[in-house]
C-alpha cells in the first residue's frame, strides 16, 4: 500500500551519502526473467571512529521492507561494484588511501555470505570491475600497472574463492576491458588495445572464453579494415552463437560523439561471421 512506501522512504533514506544512491533496481530471477523483489544501497554517514556503515535495504514485490544489512567500511570508501547474479549479490569498496579493496558478497535475504579484504601493494590497483555470471558466479576484473597497463579477469564464487583467473598484458601500450556478458558456458570480452592511455585511436576485439577454465576459444577483430564497430548489446544462445549489435564509427576509432551507422553481427560458436549488416544513417 502508499502507507507502507511513504513511511519505508522516509523512515529508510536518512543520512544517505549521495554519490552512492543509485536509485532502487529489480532483483530478477535470471531464469524466468521476473522480478521478485526490490534493492538499494547507501550510505549513513553515523558510525564514528573513521568508519561508515553502508547499508543494503531489501524489499518485496510490495516494497515492504524485509532486510536492512549493514556493512561497515572505512569512511573513504567508495563503491566500484554492485552486481546480482540472479542468485546473490556483491559488492565491492575501495579505499585507495589505505590501498584496501573489501569484497562482499551478500544473499538475495540480505544475509551475508562472506566479507573478504585484501591489502594491495599499488594504488593504481587498489579498483576493481564486477559483472554476473550467468552460472551463479561473479567475474572481478582489475587493471594490472607494470611497465604497461594490462587487467586480469578473476571468475569467483560465492564464497569469494578464486576459481580461475587470467592476466592479458598487451606487448606494448594499454588494454582494457569494456564491457563483459555471459551466457551458458561461454563468456564475452570486449577488450580495447590502445598505443597509449590518452590515444583516440583504439583496437576492438571480442574475446570469447569457456566460463569453466576462462581459456580463450577465439578473438574477433571489430575493426574490419574500414569501419569499427562499438557494441552495445549481446545475446549467447543456446547453441553458443554470438549475437551483437551497435554503432559503428568509420576508421578505427572507438570513440565519437557522432557515429556513422548501425550494425549487426552473428558469430558461430568457432567465432566465424554468420550475418554482418551495416546500416548507414543517410
Amino acid at each position: 500500500s502508499n502507507d507502507n512506501l511513504v513511511s519505508a522512504q522516509s523512515a529508510e533514506l536518512r543520512d544517505v551519502r549521495k554519490r552512492e544512491f543509485r536509485g532502487v533496481n529489480a532483483i530478477v530471477n535470471k531464469k524466468t526473467q521476473e522480478a521478485v523483489g526490490y534493492y538499494t544501497f547507501y550510505v549513513n554517514e553515523n558510525v564514528g571512529g573513521g568508519m561508515v556503515n553502508f547499508v543494503i535495504a531489501i524489499y518485496d514485490l510490495d516494497l515492504k521492507l524485509i532486510k536492512q544489512t549493514p556493512i561497515t567500511i572505512s569512511k573513504r570508501s567508495t563503491v566500484d561494484g554492485s552486481e546480482f547474479n540472479g542468485k546473490d549479490f556483491m559488492f565491492v569498496f575501495n579505499d585507495e588511501m589505505k590501498k584496501k579493496m573489501t569484497y562482499v558478497t551478500v544473499d538475495s535475504k540480505g544475509e551475508i555470505i562472506k566479507t573478504k579484504g585484501i591489502e594491495e601493494k599499488e594504488r593504481a590497483a587498489t579498483t576493481a570491475e564486477v559483472y554476473p555470471s550467468a552460472n551463479d558466479a561473479f567475474y572481478i576484473v582489475k587493471p594490472i600497472k607494470e611497465k604497461k597497463w594490462g587487467y586480469s579477469v578473476a571468475k569467483t564464487d560465492r564464497n569469494i574463492n578464486t576459481l580461475w583467473e587470467k592476466r592479458f598484458m598487451p606487448e606494448k601500450g594499454f588494454v582494457s576491458v569494456e564491457a563483459i556478458e555471459s551466457g551458458g558456458d561461454r563468456i564475452i570480452v570486449i577488450q580495447l588495445v590502445k598505443p597509449s592511455v590518452l590515444s583516440k585511436k583504439g583496437k576492438g576485439e571480442i574475446l570469447c572464453m569457456d566460463d569453466k577454465s576462462g581459456n580463450i576459444l577465439y578473438k574477433y577483430p571489430l575493426f574490419d579494415g574500414e569501419v569499427t564497430n562499438i557494441p552495445s548489446a549481446f545475446l549467447i544462445d543456446d547453441k553458443g552463437n554470438i549475437v551483437t549489435g551497435g554503432m559503428y564509427f568509420k576508421g578505427e576509432k572507438m570513440r565519437g560523439t557522432n557515429s556513422d551507422g548501425l550494425f549487426f553481427l552473428k558469430l558461430s560458436p568457432e567465432g566465424k561471421k554468420i550475418i554482418y549488416n551495416r546500416v548507414d544513417w543517410e
